[in-house]
């Protein structure tokens, strides 16, 4: 669908997309003719594929770090299949650089995004194997979602996902505490509860590993504080 750049538009797409994802040139220049040849979406700029040696995914747990030649770098861990991840500048080459605990690392110079007249990107991808080295133990990490929550009162829910990273037949079941339940409580399924406060507070909710308890991974948790008394009774 086109997009049209009238001043209202201009506007209301502001407030609905934000500026960093915009390539703004047909916005900017409303005499342009051909507005849809630079209303398209600035997209991430760097995709890492990460494979295990048999050539299955393997991104769970990794961490891929982009290094522009100038700017600072940026990283991601991994939750997925692949790693998609805004390398820093709009244009430009990166060093792109994968690690992940008990693996070889890898190391990809001179990754180079697409780029048209624009200025628009596609992102590169960037395919990398990462073998596991000898010796590693059965259970190598847990891995949580890799964003926080805030709620805004208490009795929201969100359901919480634990990765657990191990050699094939070892148990993927996680344990799951939160650190302080007068702000969220969390079941053994992970299903996550903020509770009612009248003052803010943040808390962490632990996933463990339940055949290996040292390997765990946490989630922040925030919990603004109520000021309905219907809703938040104070006692």
């Amino acid at each position: 669908m086109p997009i049209i750049c009238s001043p209202r538009s201009r506007g209301l797409l502001a407030l609905a997309v934000p500026a960093a994802l915009l390539a703004a040139a047909a916005c900017n220049n409303p005499l342009e003719d051909n507005i849809n040849a630079c209303a398209r979406p600035l997209i991430m700029a760097v995709n890492v594929q990460v494979r295990d040696a048999a050539g299955r995914p393997n991104a769970i747990g990794a961490t891929v770090v982009a290094r522009p030649r100038s700017g600072e770098a940026d990283a991601r861990k991994g939750y997925g299949d692949s790693l998609t991840i805004a390398a820093g500048e709009e244009s430009g080459t990166y060093d792109v650089e994968v690690t992940k605990p008990y693996h070889t690392s890898a190391l990809v110079r001179g990754v180079t995004p697409k780029q048209d007249r624009c200025g628009v990107q596609e992102p590169a991808v960037v395919p990398v194997t990462l073998t596991l080295l000898p010796g590693a133990p059965p259970v190598r990490q847990v891995v949580t979602p890799p964003h926080g929550y805030g709620f805004g009162w208490g009795g929201l829910t969100a359901q919480l996902t634990a990765f657990v990273e191990a050699a094939p037949g070892v148990s993927q079941a996680v344990t799951w505490v939160s650190r302080d339940t007068t702000v969220a409580r969390i079941t053994p399924e992970g299903l996550l509860t903020s509770r009612c406060r009248t003052s803010a507070l943040g808390t962490w909710v632990v996933a463990s590993s339940a055949v290996d308890p040292t390997r765990s991974d946490s989630v922040s948790v925030w919990v603004y504080a109520d000021t309905d008394p219907i809703r938040c009774p104070r006692s």
